[in-house]
């Protein structure tokens, strides 16, 4: 999970579309062999709403990502049987890439739950 959210932190950038973060996060699921448990787009835009458009999603790609825009980054798996996992962190487009705002831990330890 955290390797398809460091692919979607090194794909927002500027004059990119949205689609192509959606893109490179399905391709890390794919490569582990988990595609088949994504059931939604990598993450979504932040304004006045907790869930606004455009949605860093592959069908978005007449979007282009500009500097100020604000998403949450936040690809995840699910498995039926025992429940999913989400990884998510608020990032904020610059000139030169992206700065994250939110800093949610990474280590494993941090991210299981008892």
């Amino acid at each position: 999970m955290l390797k398809a959210q460091q692919v979607a932190f090194n794909t927002l950038k500027p004059a990119i579309p949205v689609s192509e973060v959606d893109q490179a996060c399905r391709k890390v699921f794919k490569e582990c062999g988990v595609m088949n448990l994504v059931q939604h787009h990598t993450g979504h835009a932040i304004g006045l709403e907790g869930h606004e458009r455009p949605f860093l999603d592959i069908g978005m790609n007449n979007i282009i990502m500009k500097p100020g825009m604000v998403f949450t980054v936040e690809p995840g798996i699910y498995e039926r049987s025992i429940g999913g996992f989400r990884h998510s962190d608020t990032v904020i487009i610059t000139d030169e890439g992206m700065e994250r705002i939110t800093l949610y831990p990474r280590n494993i330890e941090s991210l299981i739950v008892d």
